[in-house]
Protein backbone atom coordinates (compact mmCIF):
# COMPACT_ATOMS: atom_id res chain seq x y z
CA UNK A 1 0.00 0.00 0.00
CA UNK A 2 1.45 3.08 -0.94
CA UNK A 3 2.31 5.59 2.14
CA UNK A 4 0.55 8.91 2.90
CA UNK A 5 1.72 11.66 3.51
CA UNK A 6 1.79 13.51 7.07
CA UNK A 7 3.13 17.39 6.72
CA UNK A 8 4.42 18.60 10.03
CA UNK A 9 4.96 22.41 9.45
CA UNK A 10 7.99 24.36 11.85
CA UNK A 11 8.29 27.79 12.23
CA UNK A 12 11.72 29.09 13.86
CA UNK A 13 11.69 28.25 17.26
CA UNK A 14 9.15 25.65 16.86
CA UNK A 15 8.74 22.89 20.08
CA UNK A 16 10.79 20.37 19.70
CA UNK A 17 9.07 17.83 22.24
CA UNK A 18 5.76 18.51 20.58
CA UNK A 19 5.83 16.14 17.36
CA UNK A 20 8.29 13.75 17.65
CA UNK A 21 5.58 11.00 19.88
CA UNK A 22 3.65 11.34 16.65
CA UNK A 23 6.06 11.52 14.43
CA UNK A 24 7.71 8.39 15.51
CA UNK A 25 4.08 6.72 16.05
CA UNK A 26 3.18 7.19 12.54
CA UNK A 27 6.68 6.35 11.21
CA UNK A 28 6.88 2.95 13.22
CA UNK A 29 4.23 1.50 15.60
CA UNK A 30 6.36 0.56 18.20
CA UNK A 31 5.21 -2.83 17.38
CA UNK A 32 1.91 -2.47 18.02
CA UNK A 33 1.26 -1.66 14.39
CA UNK A 34 2.25 -1.59 10.67
CA UNK A 35 2.53 2.18 9.34
CA UNK A 36 1.16 3.37 6.63
CA UNK A 37 2.19 6.56 6.96
CA UNK A 38 5.39 9.12 5.94
CA UNK A 39 6.46 12.26 7.63
CA UNK A 40 7.58 15.23 5.83
CA UNK A 41 8.76 18.76 7.49
CA UNK A 42 7.68 21.94 5.86
CA UNK A 43 9.19 25.14 6.53
CA UNK A 44 7.95 28.72 5.88
CA UNK A 45 11.12 29.56 3.68
CA UNK A 46 14.21 27.91 2.27
CA UNK A 47 16.81 27.05 4.77
CA UNK A 48 17.35 24.87 7.98
CA UNK A 49 15.03 26.10 11.03
CA UNK A 50 16.37 26.01 14.25
CA UNK A 51 13.73 24.80 17.46
CA UNK A 52 13.76 26.30 20.93
CA UNK A 53 15.78 23.44 22.14
CA UNK A 54 18.56 24.24 19.53
CA UNK A 55 17.75 21.36 16.87
CA UNK A 56 18.25 22.38 13.58
CA UNK A 57 16.82 20.56 10.68
CA UNK A 58 16.48 20.93 7.34
CA UNK A 59 13.07 20.66 6.14
CA UNK A 60 11.60 18.62 3.42
CA UNK A 61 9.43 21.56 1.91
CA UNK A 62 9.03 24.84 2.05
CA UNK A 63 5.19 26.31 1.72
CA UNK A 64 4.78 26.80 -1.47
CA UNK A 65 5.99 23.50 -2.28
CA UNK A 66 4.12 20.90 -0.63
CA UNK A 67 2.88 17.82 -2.66
CA UNK A 68 -0.70 18.26 -3.75
CA UNK A 69 -1.78 14.91 -1.96
CA UNK A 70 -1.83 14.73 1.89
CA UNK A 71 -3.24 12.57 4.78
CA UNK A 72 -2.47 15.78 7.66
CA UNK A 73 -0.87 18.72 8.11
CA UNK A 74 0.23 19.13 11.76
CA UNK A 75 1.26 22.89 12.65
CA UNK A 76 3.83 22.51 15.32
CA UNK A 77 3.71 25.04 18.37
CA UNK A 78 6.45 27.25 19.59
CA UNK A 79 6.89 31.18 19.91
CA UNK A 80 6.48 32.29 16.76
CA UNK A 81 2.83 32.00 15.76
CA UNK A 82 2.07 35.43 16.71
CA UNK A 83 4.14 37.31 13.76
CA UNK A 84 4.33 37.19 10.17
CA UNK A 85 5.79 33.97 9.80
CA UNK A 86 2.72 32.44 10.92
CA UNK A 87 0.79 34.43 8.73
CA UNK A 88 2.20 32.60 5.68
CA UNK A 89 0.73 29.38 6.53
CA UNK A 90 -2.91 30.31 6.27
CA UNK A 91 -3.07 29.46 2.13
CA UNK A 92 -2.16 26.02 3.13
CA UNK A 93 -4.37 26.00 5.94
CA UNK A 94 -7.02 26.79 4.38
CA UNK A 95 -6.82 24.71 1.79
CA UNK A 96 -6.06 21.63 4.17
CA UNK A 97 -10.15 22.95 5.66
CA UNK A 98 -11.59 23.37 2.73
CA UNK A 99 -10.90 20.06 1.59
CA UNK A 100 -11.65 18.39 4.93
CA UNK A 101 -8.18 16.89 5.93
CA UNK A 102 -7.06 16.17 9.16
CA UNK A 103 -5.32 19.40 10.96
CA UNK A 104 -3.54 19.36 13.81
CA UNK A 105 -2.60 22.05 16.04
CA UNK A 106 -0.60 22.03 19.19
CA UNK A 107 0.24 24.88 21.85
CA UNK A 108 0.57 28.19 20.49
CA UNK A 109 -0.55 26.87 16.98
CA UNK A 110 -3.88 25.84 18.33
CA UNK A 111 -4.07 29.58 19.75
CA UNK A 112 -2.85 30.83 16.09
CA UNK A 113 -6.03 29.01 14.77
CA UNK A 114 -8.42 30.52 17.74
CA UNK A 115 -7.35 33.98 16.62
CA UNK A 116 -8.22 33.42 12.88
CA UNK A 117 -11.57 32.11 13.59
CA UNK A 118 -10.92 28.35 12.40
CA UNK A 119 -12.15 27.73 16.25
CA UNK A 120 -15.36 29.22 17.17
CA UNK A 121 -18.20 26.71 15.77
CA UNK A 122 -16.08 23.80 17.30
CA UNK A 123 -14.61 22.29 20.68
CA UNK A 124 -11.09 23.05 21.27
CA UNK A 125 -8.57 23.83 23.36
CA UNK A 126 -5.17 26.03 24.03
CA UNK A 127 -3.30 27.01 27.06
CA UNK A 128 -6.00 28.70 28.89
CA UNK A 129 -9.27 30.56 27.96
CA UNK A 130 -7.84 33.83 29.87
CA UNK A 131 -5.09 34.15 27.18
CA UNK A 132 -7.42 35.07 24.30
CA UNK A 133 -9.27 37.09 26.37
CA UNK A 134 -6.60 39.27 27.00
CA UNK A 135 -6.08 39.36 23.09
CA UNK A 136 -6.92 42.89 21.22
CA UNK A 137 -6.45 41.30 17.75
CA UNK A 138 -8.17 38.62 15.55
CA UNK A 139 -12.03 37.22 15.56
CA UNK A 140 -12.01 34.85 17.96
CA UNK A 141 -15.59 34.07 19.71
CA UNK A 142 -15.93 30.43 20.53
CA UNK A 143 -15.30 30.58 24.06
CA UNK A 144 -18.24 28.72 24.88
CA UNK A 145 -16.51 25.74 22.60
CA UNK A 146 -13.58 26.12 24.99
CA UNK A 147 -12.37 22.74 26.25
CA UNK A 148 -10.13 22.62 29.51
CA UNK A 149 -8.81 19.16 27.92
CA UNK A 150 -4.83 18.61 27.11
CA UNK A 151 -6.01 17.66 23.45
CA UNK A 152 -9.55 17.65 21.92
CA UNK A 153 -11.24 16.73 18.44
CA UNK A 154 -13.99 17.85 17.17
CA UNK A 155 -14.46 16.46 13.35
CA UNK A 156 -11.10 16.96 11.81
CA UNK A 157 -9.79 19.75 13.53
CA UNK A 158 -7.40 18.45 16.82
CA UNK A 159 -5.86 21.21 19.26
CA UNK A 160 -4.13 20.45 22.23
CA UNK A 161 -1.99 22.23 25.11
CA UNK A 162 1.89 22.46 24.54
CA UNK A 163 2.00 19.94 27.93
CA UNK A 164 -1.21 17.53 25.52
CA UNK A 165 1.60 16.26 23.19
CA UNK A 166 0.36 12.49 24.49
CA UNK A 167 -3.13 13.25 23.85
CA UNK A 168 -2.71 14.88 21.05
CA UNK A 169 -0.64 11.67 19.11
CA UNK A 170 -3.43 9.83 20.61
CA UNK A 171 -6.13 11.79 19.11
CA UNK A 172 -4.46 12.32 15.50
CA UNK A 173 -3.75 8.68 15.66
CA UNK A 174 -7.55 7.48 15.92
CA UNK A 175 -8.54 10.28 13.51
CA UNK A 176 -6.59 8.92 10.60
CA UNK A 177 -7.34 5.45 12.13
CA UNK A 178 -3.50 4.54 11.40
CA UNK A 179 -4.25 1.38 13.98
CA UNK A 180 -6.81 -0.50 15.49
CA UNK A 181 -8.76 1.74 18.27
CA UNK A 182 -7.90 -0.41 21.04
CA UNK A 183 -3.80 -0.56 20.01
CA UNK A 184 -4.05 3.05 20.09
CA UNK A 185 -5.30 3.52 23.14
CA UNK A 186 -2.53 0.84 24.64
CA UNK A 187 -0.37 2.61 23.08
CA UNK A 188 -1.67 6.04 25.17
CA UNK A 189 -1.53 4.26 28.40
CA UNK A 190 1.75 3.08 28.10
CA UNK A 191 3.18 6.03 27.48
CA UNK A 192 0.89 7.64 30.31
CA UNK A 193 2.53 5.06 33.01
CA UNK A 194 5.22 4.61 31.82
CA UNK A 195 4.34 0.49 32.16
CA UNK A 196 6.45 -1.37 29.13
CA UNK A 197 5.26 -4.49 30.21
CA UNK A 198 1.48 -3.96 28.82
CA UNK A 199 3.83 -3.43 25.63
CA UNK A 200 5.08 -6.51 25.43
CA UNK A 201 2.36 -8.45 26.70
CA UNK A 202 0.33 -6.85 23.42
CA UNK A 203 3.39 -7.95 21.07
CA UNK A 204 2.87 -11.19 22.14
CA UNK A 205 -1.29 -11.65 21.54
Amino acid sequence: MQKRTVLFVLISDYADWEPALLAASLKGGFGLWNSEYEVKTVSICEGPVTSIGGFTIAPDYTIDRVPKEFAALILVGGTNWHGEEAEKVIPLLNEAVTKKIIVGAICDASLFLAKKGYLNDISHTFIELSVLNNEKKGIYSGEKNFVNGQSVRDGNIITAKPTGYVEFTRDVLLALNVAPEDRINTFYTICKTGDCSILLETIAR
